[in-house]
């Protein structure tokens, strides 16, 4: 891949999960900036399990010393986690799997939100970014992006700031990783669906013409598992 090579997001030295890399830096910057809205995914290990208030109330918002903070959606995982079958993700004794989606990249955020809300991350996993999926890779693999998945995250990186996102609660279905427990789970309607990988067709372009808002550099994914330094 030539040209110089952005980290498309980055990760605490205490997180592990998903990476992006591409040699496309304004689509990095349409990717990563926080006034675009981008989702995020992750698995937390916590202490204890969230009650559906504690759920609720991550969604509702939470006053954090840098201002009010919201996720997307919050779900309780009955039992070992699925959506990542590549991930060893053992359930030690009174703790349990939270999965929480973002659409923004303060420091520290996901931990500082369910640290508010009584249980302290031990483990912190991201899943996906965007239409971008970690799905089976192992820690330490990578794999270049398909060219499906590339159309998504070039159409991903269009869209105007905020699309499809609003500030409230609905029940929902359970998360991707088991069963939500009580059966809800807290969610902004208009967020994309769990069940696959936000995947958008692209509109119709001339051949070896670069998509709108990129430069036509192709970004390659690396599922790049294990200690990095960031501030997600």
């Amino acid at each position: 891949m030539p040209g110089r090579i952005y980290p498309v997001g980055r990760l605490d030295y205490d997180s592990e999960g998903l990476m992006l890399l591409t040699n496309d830096g304004e689509l990095t910057a349409r990717l990563t900036h926080a006034r675009y809205g981008k989702i995020k995914t992750y698995l937390a290990l916590v202490r204890g399990t969230p009650s559906n208030e504690a759920l609720a109330a991550l969604i509702e918002g939470i006053e954090l010393e840098d201002g009010l903070a919201q996720a997307v959606e919050a779900a309780s995982v009955v039992g070992l986690p699925r959506s990542t079958p590549g991930m060893n993700l053992p359930l030690p004794p009174g703790m349990s799997w939270v999965e929480i989606t973002l659409a923004e990249g303060r420091k520290h955020e996901v931990r500082r939100l369910l640290e508010a809300v009584g249980h302290p991350v031990e483990r912190l996993i991201r899943i996906r970014m965007g239409p971008i999926i970690l799905d089976d890779l192992r820690p330490g693999e990578a794999r270049r992006l398909s060219p499906s998945e590339l159309r998504a995250l070039e159409q991903e990186g269009l869209k105007s700031p905020g699309d499809g996102l609003e500030r409230r609660a609905r029940p929902g279905a359970p998360a991707r990783g088991g069963a939500r427990r009580g059966g809800e789970r807290a969610k902004r309607p208009g967020a994309p669906a769990r069940g696959g990988t936000g995947r958008q067709p692209a509109g119709p372009r001339r051949p070896g013409a670069p998509a709108r808002g990129g430069t036509g550099r192709k970004p390659t994914g690396a599922g790049r598992l294990g200690r990095r330094s960031g501030t997600h």
